[in-house]
């Protein structure tokens, strides 16, 4: 209700999604990072900056402890729900 009543913006502070074990993905407000296990590919989208989801930027250096705290709420979720599918590491990027 207190959201409902405009009292709160959210209710939770993230949200997960998962298809099979195939794609995993945690969504704040404003960040999505999706994982593809299989293949080990890595997405992180401004969804304030880019709503359509066209930019990734999962590259970006400044970007690396977003994704790492946004991976950490991710692996966090799975304990707690007993999720197996286990995430590839984060590609190495380059701070150059």
């Amino acid at each position: 209700m207190p959201l409902l009543r405009g009292k709160v913006r959210e209710v939770y502070p993230f949200t997960v999604g998962y298809f099979r074990d195939a794609q995993r993905m945690v969504r704040t407000e404003r960040w999505k990072l999706i994982v593809y296990p299989k293949v080990g590919r890595w997405q992180l989208f401004d969804l304030a900056n880019d709503p359509d989801e066209l930019d990734d930027l999962s590259t970006k250096p400044e970007l690396q402890t977003t994704i790492a705290e946004l991976r950490g709420e991710l692996i966090e979720w799975q304990r707690k729900y007993g999720d197996p599918v286990v995430l590839p590491p984060l590609p190495a990027v380059s701070h150059s």
